[in-house]
């Protein structure tokens, strides 16, 4: 760890304050207040150091040495140095890039145009990955066009560098320090943590071992995390939807959990032979000045998945409702209403405005409806017909297999 240079020690009526200044100011960042042990730490930070030294060092100025007291010191010092470190007051050096794990076995996938390498244990990885396997023939090449390496370790995580809090929720907690973001998986037994790059180029994750249904289920997902982390810094982003094939084009259904887009794209399936693509999860982007979709592995409980690309026709966003109806939709709320459906990380400012860029680029190339709907037939022929209204297609619809 080492100080923020555009932050001040300085007395305020005989009180020291630490206070920002230069692009700190410009970035609204906030001075801390702090009494006379805290100057004492902040002068021993005057270069660099790790928190084992900066606790050797304060002992030995406060005189402490009882394993007691000084357990109460560290845990003092680490409350302190978090605090620093959640108003930038104090950064981690570049040199505290997430350490790199032995890499095992390695096999390549081939997923949105991006190329993943997979170091470890074979057992560990999920056979929803094998369909996006690289064949023989490309294997020569991916190394040198890899775009992110994974890296599953049994060993016991690095010590944890003090980062600032992102995001807390019961499946997944995110902490930036100046490098990389460290993810932990609360609800999981098996995952301790993973270390994910900022650039997206790189991430480790460290679990324990056997290679259970339980370990694979869960690594499974946390991957999924690394992976639309570096497809959303490729201006792509996972929507949480099914999709079907449609005179050539795909259209996705969306709606919040239980809201039965499953149902309604199997309603297409069943009436009419139109082929499901993907049943829980579409990765869009904008390629060629084309909106288009990209197959991922996530799936959800569907199974469905397909591992190529399709031009996006548009998005259907779905509402239970008593009986079928379409909503009229301004341009802001559509955009809004495919924000929220939207499952790629969104831990900063950054990727907030990147993300809202991209819709803005993306609502004017597709179509975009609100359907309010029963599990029926006449649900389906609602949208149908506005679809081929939209699209200039004759109403009559063949099997597309």
């Amino acid at each position: 760890m080492k100080r923020n240079p555009e932050y001040i020690l300085t007395y305020l009526s005989d009180t020291a304050y630490l206070l920002p200044y230069g692009q700190m100011i410009a970035s609204r960042r906030h001075g801390i207040r702090l009494n006379e042990t805290g100057v004492t730490i902040w002068n021993l930070l005057k270069r660099p150091m790790e928190m084992k030294e900066l606790l050797a060092l304060a002992a030995e100025i406060f005189g402490i040495t009882d394993k007691g007291q000084l357990a109460d010191l560290r845990k003092d010092l680490e409350q302190f140095v978090f605090q620093l470190s959640a108003y930038g007051i104090i950064e981690e050096p570049p040199s505290s890039a997430p350490p790199a794990p032995l890499e095992k076995a390695a096999f390549y996938l081939r997923i949105a145009g991006l190329t993943l390498k997979l170091c470890g244990n074979p057992e560990a990885f999920s056979k929803e990955l094998m369909p996006f396997l690289l064949p023989e023939e490309a294997l020569s090449f991916a190394d040198a066009r890899t775009d992110l390496t994974i890296v599953v370790s049994e060993e016991e995580p690095p010590a944890r560098e003090h980062g600032r809090y992102l995001l807390r929720d019961p499946q997944l907690c995110v902490y930036e320090t100046l490098t990389h973001y460290i993810l932990l998986f609360p609800a999981s037994f098996v995952l301790k943590e993973a270390h994910l790059t900022k650039d997206g180029s790189r991430a480790a994750y460290y679990c324990t071992p056997p290679y259970d249904a339980d370990l694979v289920y869960d690594l499974f997902h946390a991957i999924r995390i690394a992976f639309l982390h570096l497809a959303a810094k490729r201006g792509m982003y996972a929507i949480h939807s099914a999709s079907i094939l449609y005179h050539g084009k795909a259209w996705l259904f969306s709606g919040s959990s239980g809201t039965g887009k499953s149902t309604h794209t199997g309603l297409w399936n069943k009436y009419y032979g139109v082929p499901v693509i993907n049943g829980d999860l579409n990765l869009l982007a904008i390629e060629n000045g084309r909106a288009q979709i990209h197959g991922i592995p996530w799936c959800g409980t569907s199974g469905i998945c397909d591992a190529e690309t399709y031009d996006l026709g548009g998005i259907v966003l779905l509402k239970q409702t008593p009986e079928n109806r379409l909503f009229p939709l301004t341009d802001d709320e559509k955009q809004l209403l495919v924000l929220q459906r939207l499952i790629s990380p969104l831990w900063n400012e950054p990727m907030m405005k990147e993300m809202l860029s991209f819709i803005g680029k993306l609502s004017g190339k597709i179509a975009t409806f609100r359907l309010g709907c029963t599990i029926s037939q006449e649900a389906v022929d609602l949208i149908k017909e506005a679809i081929d209204a939209e699209s200039g297609t004759a109403a009559s619809i063949t099997s597309e297999h």
